[in-house]
């Protein structure tokens, strides 16, 4: 394995050392010089930026071959799982560990749904032009958006796939906000309760951010109700949002 590493190490430096030498005033430099140093750091910098394009591209066309439909259903089908992996693993007459099997399975279960909202709402944007419009109007995170020629051409002039990228940098931890993007691109208000959800999210956030602690350090206790019942909230506010979505889908 570690020849194999070592192939590819190699391989690496030869494409970096090419492009660096196809750029050199002076062939004669070396790599000790300045000049290479700085060309070097630029064809790192360009590596990242086709490693982002890449994903952008596969992102797209993975939405394209995943409706909203099937990322639903595929997010209650995760949901599910997670839940009954916790009563699997908390049913066994010595548990690993209790506490880190609910802390787990509670910040993955707010994960699912942050990727959901996320994936639902580019989805829309990428199978419907009422909702890439709306998208491109009442958006800001879109509106505010600027794009060098390089991206143009790079999309071909995709508004599409321009707006899912710009939408792609939100983060959708925030369900108010989340809530209000929603709105805006469907184009029609969206009555539910958050309240609770959110609760689950901020409990997530002090386990993943502070191991299960508030920021006063006391200790945040979880029992396997409690986490069923963030399961059972997740899914309902997942399910109140999709029926909107399919409602909203019949009227156009």
């Amino acid at each position: 394995m570690s020849s194999i590493k070592e192939f590819l190490f190699e391989e690496q430096n030869k494409q970096a050392e090419k492009w660096v030498r196809e750029r050199l005033s002076d062939q004669d430099l070396t790599v000790e010089s300045d000049e290479w140093q700085s060309l070097l750091i630029e064809y790192s910098a360009y590596q990242d930026h086709l490693n982002d394009e890449y994903e952008w591209v596969s992102e797209i066309k993975w939405l394209k071959e995943n409706g909203s439909v099937d990322i639903y259903q595929n997010f209650m089908t995760e949901l599910s799982n997670v839940k009954e992996l916790a009563k699997n693993s908390l049913s066994q007459p010595i548990p690993l560990d209790e506490n880190l099997i609910i802390k787990m399975c509670y910040s993955y279960s707010v994960t699912l749904l942050e990727a959901f909202l996320g994936d639902t709402i580019k989805s829309l944007i990428s199978e419907n032009n009422v909702y890439l419009n709306n998208a491109i109007e009442r958006l800001e995170q879109i509106r505010n958006t600027k794009y060098s020629l390089f991206d143009l051409s790079k999309s071909g002039i995709d508004l599409s796939g321009l707006a899912i990228k710009s939408v792609s940098e939100v983060l959708f931890h925030k369900i108010d906000k989340v809530m209000g993007m929603y709105e805006k691109v469907l184009g029609c208000k969206i009555n539910i309760d958050t309240t609770k959800v959110e609760s689950i999210i901020d409990i997530r956030h002090d386990i993943v951010h502070r191991n299960g602690y508030t920021k006063d350090n006391e200790v945040i206790v979880i029992l396997p109700d409690d986490l069923y019942q963030a399961i059972t909230e997740i899914n309902h506010l997942a399910n109140q949002l999709q029926k909107i979505i399919e409602a909203k889908e019949v009227s156009n």
